[in-house]
């Protein structure tokens, strides 16, 4: 019987019992034949299913389940539809608003970006993804409706999409908006479709794949990146559900082919193989070729050309060369270099361009970009870092210490704040001197009217004292360890005197020692060895780029701000002139590496280098690493072979090797060796005593201008003694003009 049949059959028997029934009774029967009409409906809805092999959403219902808890158990997954279906699910779920083009710059109005692609990654897919959801549903429908809002408890609204490849476009490029980095994983089934509709209103619906083109969708860029996705296509025929895969590894033609993994026995509930839904493919690329961004700066990557075969060709090299090399060997694939050399490291615009290394990566021109690339900051926004391949320190060749001036060399044996309390502890003896000196005549002497000399009574003269010229003189002697010129009278000068010759005992002989070694050995001024002499000296440090400050842009230290400051980007070539012409005005950066060898590049020859100073400690230290596009699948894999290489301690190896072969040996040396000249002993040298004979000078000139000063002044005071042994023994003072 049809449907339409059985519909009569049920309203003529209705018409029979109404007469003979009583309204309460009628209002009853009138309920349960609503109830069976609906039980029937539903019966026969799932009947002709089963029968005709029709797939109704409840079954996917159930695979997706079963692929939550294997796959998503400890995150949420996120679903993108374009009509009206929700997932029955036990896993957390983030419905999103899908991405409609022109209706979408419709609904958010408010906005000041004029792209409405960048208002949907920036407002709705970056929040999304910040809360990890590791899994995505992507449900596609290729038809344009009117959007439809619903508020959800995880995020704000969800509108029905149009396209699932630009969907998934959106959503990889989204990744670089956000701070987390996660494993990717998505899941593309098709729509659900309404097929039709009883008197009673029940709607039924099935699983469309007519609009569901799945290859279209690996014919995006983005699906080279994304090793874990999958397609579930209803197999009507065999009332099951296939999961299908892209191979991702091989060539680029081959690596977009369509794999079958598995299929979901939808009578059973459960998938016919035990296979894992998402396989690690990176483990075996299968001959898939990397890009490699680089440019010739040894020892961490070296370009050169080989001509073996008649056509000049570029080959690779260099210390972090060999690290992606034997990820090529682990893991089945090929190396292609990109060489960089126009832009060298390069940078990062806002707009999501760039050059050089970094830009290639980011503008996946390249998979892998490396070359003494460090943990800077901005770039982490952008790009995915690996584990560190070496370290790096950073220091400059600086204006060698000019010698200082030989006739000094009387002065030098002390430091300036020496000589500053020599001064004053020369001063508070001849201080002390006088008042011991004063203290004594006025205290032994006062009380005495008369003083026996040479057997007579004489009186006693209160002014014969020390005058300050004795004293000065006095202690003068004692610190050129002259000694006394007369007997001290008293003990407590006795005692000061003992003390000041052995304190200038001591002083002598310090300054006689160093004296002799700084006449027979050359001393140079203060070198420049730390990032504070650096900034203090004022001297513009220089690089061929701008990635020597990327790590101290954002640096709180003075020294750190000074440096930035002083920094100058040239060109090699200009570099070069001023290495060789005016090397006591710039410094020039160069790296420290962990094997205690230094990258110097051929802007820096060896005669350049010998008339130059190595800094002792470094401006700053960084981990080298190597730079992928955010959310690569190559990130965990390479970091984790670099790790075991690093603890095979192997790289030490390869920087000696590439060192000695790519870089200028002498160079290495005249850094390594020093650089102030001949700092051994010497012969003497009447330039070595000049000091001494400008002393002697500067004494002449002092006595002779105060001897003119007497003469014109007229006013020579000059005190004699006269000694008269005839007679008798008497001394007499006479004192002249």
């Amino acid at each position: 019987m049809n449907k339409s049949g059985w519909d009569e059959d049920v309203n003529n028997d209705t018409e029979e019992e109404s007469v003979s029934s009583s309204p309460a009774l009628t209002m009853n029967l009138f309920f349960l034949r609503i109830m069976s009409t609906m039980y029937f409906a539903v019966q026969m809805t799932l009947g002709i299913s089963i029968a005709s092999g029709i797939i109704a959403p409840r079954d996917l219902d159930d695979m997706l389940n079963l692929l939550a808890e294997s796959y998503f158990n400890e995150s949420c997954i996120s679903i993108i539809s374009d009509d009206d279906y929700r997932a029955s699910i036990r896993t957390p779920v983030v419905y999103v608003v899908p991405f409609n083009g022109d209706e979408f710059g419709r609904i958010i109005r408010n906005s000041s970006v004029d792209n409405d692609e960048e208002i949907y990654k920036r407002s709705i897919l970056a929040p999304v993804l910040e809360l990890g959801c590791s899994g995505c549903v992507l449900n596609e429908k290729k038809r344009k409706k009117k959007p439809k809002f619903y508020l959800v408890p995880y995020f704000r609204v969800i509108i029905q999409v149009e396209n699932p490849a630009e969907q998934l476009r959106l959503i990889d490029k989204t990744f670089v908006h956000i701070n987390r980095r996660i494993q990717r994983k998505f899941i593309f089934v098709p729509t659900v479709s309404r097929v039709g509709e009883n008197r009673i209103g029940i709607q039924s619906h099935i699983l469309n794949t007519k609009n569901f083109n799945f290859r279209s969708i690996l014919k995006e860029k983005s699906i080279q990146f994304i090793p874990d996705v999958i397609f579930i296509i209803p197999n009507h025929e065999l009332h099951s559900l296939d999961i299908f895969t892209h191979r991702f590894s091989g060539p680029d033609h081959d690596s977009r082919q369509e794999v079958l993994l598995n299929t979901y026995n939808i009578t059973e509930k459960k998938f016919d193989l035990e296979s894992d839904l998402f396989p690690d493919k990176v483990k075996d690329l299968g001959g898939k070729i990397l890009k490699i961004a680089t440019f010739n700066y040894p020892p961490y990557a070296v370009v050169y050309e080989k001509n073996d075969t008649g056509i000049p060709t570029k080959n690779y090299g260099g210390t972090e060369w060999h690290f992606v090399v034997e990820f090529a060997r682990l893991h089945n694939c090929s190396l292609e270099g990109v060489d960089t050399s126009d832009g060298l490291w390069g940078t990062i615009e806002d707009n999501f361009t760039g050059d050089g290394v970094i830009g290639n990566v980011l503008m996946d021109e390249a998979d892998i970009g490396l070359g003494a690339l460090y943990t800077w900051y901005h770039e982490y926004h952008y790009l995915d870092l690996t584990a560190s391949t070496y370290r790096s320190g950073i220091t400059c060749l600086v204006p060698r210490p000019d010698q200082l001036p030989e006739w000094m060399s009387p002065v030098r044996p002390f430091a300036p704040t020496s000589w500053a309390c020599f001064a004053v502890m020369t001063l508070v003896s001849v201080i002390f001197v006088g008042l011991v000196n004063r203290a004594e005549w006025h205290i032994r002497l006062e009380k005495s009217e008369t003083i026996v000399k040479d057997e007579e009574e004489v009186k006693p003269k209160k002014k014969m004292i020390m005058t300050f010229s004795d004293v000065f003189m006095t202690v003068a002697g004692i610190s050129l360890l002259q000694g006394l010129n007369k007997d001290p009278k008293g003990s407590s000068l006795a005692a000061l005197f003992i003390i000041l010759l052995v304190v200038a005992l001591l002083i002598a002989t310090a300054y006689g020692s160093s004296l002799a070694s700084a006449i027979t050995v050359p001393r140079f001024e203060k070198p420049i060895d730390s990032a504070w002499d650096l900034a203090l000296s004022g001297i513009p440090w220089a690089a061929p780029h701008d990635a020597w400050i990327f790590s101290i842009l954002e640096a709180d230290d003075p020294e750190m701000r000074i440096l930035v400051e002083n920094f100058k980007t040239l060109s090699p070539e200009k570099l070069l002139w001023n290495s060789m012409h005016s090397p006591s005005n710039w410094a020039f950066s160069i790296e420290r590496l962990q094997g205690g060898h230094y990258s110097i590049q051929d802007y820096l020859s060896s005669g350049a280098v010998g008339k130059m100073h190595l800094m002792r400690t470094d401006i700053y230290w960084e981990y080298c690493v190597a730079m992928l596009r955010k959310n690569s699948p190559f990130t965990e894999w390479l970091s984790k072979r670099i790790l075991e290489i690093q603890a095979s301690g192997i790289p030490q190896y390869w920087e000696t090797d590439v060192v000695l072969k790519y870089l200028d040996t002498r160079t290495q040396l005249a850094v390594s060796g020093g650089n102030h000249g001949n700092s051994g002993p010497v012969r003497m040298s009447a330039n070595q005593v000049q000091g001494t004979f400008f002393i002697l000078l500067i004494g002449l000139l002092l006595s002779f201008l105060v001897f003119l000063y007497e003469i014109f002044t007229g006013k020579p005071k000059i005190l004699y003694a006269e000694k008269n042994f005839s007679g008798g023994k008497s001394i007499s003072l006479r004192r002249t003009k």
